[in-house]
């Protein structure tokens, strides 16, 4: 599967053993794709991986650009996503649990205005303290432009871009997988393999499919699309009819919906 990113860039799509879906630049495709990725877990963090011909292993980010990071956690490993200046918390979003809906913004109620502040040779520095919220992150941005080379995260003014948590931790996860010997989501429904999602407390079908397989992917792509990269999914082993299945195949559109549902509260 490829998709076009600007106008001619081309990105394309890999698949990772459990047959979660990452997308990298063209030009990375062919070497990156000679090798099976798995997913490893540290505590909440996700590394994505595989092992070198002389058993050493290594991360996707510094397979493609050496010591390399994400700049935002998700599935996009194309070269824009990734750097080797500065560090990640220069790159990372706003908190979730963060006051302001910036970052390196906060409220100081014993002078009831807006504190921004930075990281700089690990020592925070006062950068004033504003009447609005927005004027707080804009000098913040300033900031990362002045001390960092613009080597890290920029506001979004007028936007909250606060990470989410709205999938299941690590823990919680390996707790259920451990008591299970079946895929997440899947059972037998007549002659069919059925796959099925709770959204939101309630259960919504899938579709029926020829194999558990077939049924364990459909249910990672639609857990994806409602839940985040980071959410529970199967672990199957890839074939080429399987990679080619699970490229093919479309969140049905009443799954889609309950995405388009929930932003529209």
């Amino acid at each position: 599967m490829d998709i076009v990113r600007g106008v001619s860039e081309l990105v394309k799509s890999i698949f990772l053993q459990d047959g979660e879906e990452i997308f990298v630049d063209d030009e990375d495709y062919e070497r990156v794709n000679q090798h099976t990725w798995f997913k490893d877990y540290s505590h909440n963090t996700r590394m994505i991986g595989t092992f070198l011909p002389d058993r050493k292993r290594i991360s996707l980010t510094n397979f493609i650009k050496e010591k390399s990071f994400q700049k935002e956690k998700n599935n996009n490993f194309t070269k824009d996503n990734l750097s080797n200046k500065g560090n990640h918390s220069r790159w990372s979003r706003p908190s979730y649990k963060s006051i302001s809906k910036y970052k390196g913004v906060t409220w100081r109620k014993n002078r009831k205005k807006w504190v921004a502040f930075i990281k700089v040779d690990e020592k925070s520095k006062y950068l004033g303290s504003y009447k609005s919220e927005d004027e707080a992150a804009i000098a913040y941005n300033n900031a990362v432009m002045e001390y960092w080379g613009g080597n890290g995260y920029l506001n979004k003014i007028g936007k909250d871009d606060r990470t989410h948590r709205d999938y299941t931790t690590y823990k919680d996860r390996q707790k259920r997988r451990n008591n299970r010997t079946e895929y997440y989501g899947i059972f037998l429904n007549k002659n069919k393999i059925g796959a099925r999602i709770n959204y939101r407390k309630n259960e919504f079908f899938i579709g029926n499919f020829n194999d558990k397989e077939q049924a364990a992917l459909a249910f990672n792509k639609c857990s994806v699309f409602l839940f985040g990269e980071e959410t529970k999914l199967n672990n199957v082993s890839m074939t080429d009819e399987l990679k080619e299945f699970i490229s093919n195949w479309e969140i049905p559109e009443k799954v889609k919906a309950l995405k388009e549902g929930a932003n529209d509260e």
